[in-house]
Parts: structure tokens; C-alpha cells; sequence
């Protein structure tokens, strides 16, 4: 656990957050080490999009290292397992086949299912304000488009949409660190997976 001291560490252990650099290059088990250029090259932008992710994740737990270690930081952090672990296996998936490029939404997904769907299966008022907050909301034209509000520990708040009779859900807090990490990591999570497609394309 992170100590106030400074001290920080990440969730897991340090090979578990290695592991997903691997997984891309399973492939060439299958290919052998003569395999194409074509899949080298998806091998590589996908290693390169994990390296990528995997670095944003332990900057995050650095960067926050002063804080100790909170439930809110603990689930996003843990969020970039799995979504660099698809990533690599996407890639793997491309470097062995073009037929459905389609698989490259899977770390994009994933990221969606550890964070955006988070209020809907996490009970946890520290992570998530079940409550709508009456201060703290950006507007646009009077209506609200993002809530950002420093002092509220929440990564997630709910927001009722202002047409009557519809639910918008949740929307991140982007007063603190980890709202602004998921948003920027929900854009991260589809361009890379998107870059190894597009190289798995246009190297046929």
C-alpha cells in the first residue's frame, strides 16, 4: 500500500503489469519467426499501444503517490490490466488474420465495462455519487454538459438529462485526477486498438 511518505506502488506485481507486452507476440508461435512483414508490423504498433497504456497506468500511480492509496485510484489503476491485455491479444488476433478487424474493439470495450459501466455494479458512495450534485456543473448555452467539482472524491456522479422523462446516467467528475484519467484513457483505449487495425489493413 502507498504510505504518505511517498512511497507507491502499483496494484499487483510488477510482472503481472509486464505480462500484456507479451501477449502480442504469441502469435508468431503460430506464424513462426519467418512470419510476414505485415505481421511484424501489427506486432509492433500493438506492443507499441500497450507500452503506451501500461506507461499512463504507472505515471497515474506515481503521480498520485502522495495521496496514498484510495478505493478510487485502486479501480481505475486496475482498469489498465485488462484493457492493455486485450489489446494485446487483438493484436495477436491481427497479426494472424484480417477478417475481422471488428476484434479491435475489444480494448476499447473493455474499458468501457472496468469504468463507464462502473456506477451500474460498483455500490460504493467514495467512488460513486449516487446522488445528483446541485453545485459544481459546467454549462453551455444554460444547459449542463460536465461536472467538475474538486472536493467531491467521486469518480462518477449522476445526471439526469434536462429533457423531462430521460436518464442520462453518470457522467465522470473532472474536478479531480482520476475523472480526467478515464476520459482521456476512454480516447486512448479506441486510437491505439484503431492504429493496429488500420496497419492490419493496409499492409495486405
Amino acid at each position: 500500500m502507498a504510505a504518505m511518505d511517498g512511497s507507491w506502488e502499483l496494484p499487483g506485481t510488477a510482472p503481472v503489469w509486464v505480462l500484456p507486452l507479451f501477449l502480442p507476440w504469441l502469435a508468431l508461435y503460430d506464424l513462426g519467426f519467418d512470419a510476414s512483414a505485415r505481421a511484424y508490423r501489427v506486432l509492433e504498433t500493438g506492443t507499441a499501444g500497450i507500452a503506451a497504456i501500461l506507461a499512463i497506468g504507472v505515471w497515474s500511480a506515481w503521480h498520485t503517490r502522495r495521496a496514498g492509496r484510495t478505493r478510487q485510484g485502486s479501480v481505475v489503476l486496475w482498469s489498465f490490466l485488462p484493457t492493455a491485455a486485450m489489446l494485446g491479444l487483438a493484436s495477436l488476433w491481427l497479426a494472424e488474420s484480417h477478417d475481422f478487424v471488428f476484434i479491435a474493439l475489444t480494448p476499447f470495450l473493455t474499458w468501457l465495462f472496468c469504468t463507464v459501466l462502473l456506477p451500474y455494479w460498483r455500490d460504493d458512495e467514495a467512488i460513486v455519487d449516487s446522488f445528483e450534485p446541485a453545485t459544481g456543473w459546467k454549462r453551455l448555452f444554460g444547459l449542463r454538459m460536465v461536472y467538475a467539482a474538486r472536493e467531491n472524491p467521486a469518480v462518477w456522479v449522476k445526471m439526469t438529462n434536462p429533457i423531462p422523462g430521460t436518464d442520462m446516467g453518470f457522467t465522470p467528475n473532472l474536478g479531480h485526477f482520476w475523472g480526467r484519467l478515464v476520459i482521456a484513457m476512454f480516447f486512448l483505449s479506441l486510437v491505439a486498438p484503431m492504429a493496429v487495425a488500420i496497419v492490419a489493413w493496409s499492409a495486405i
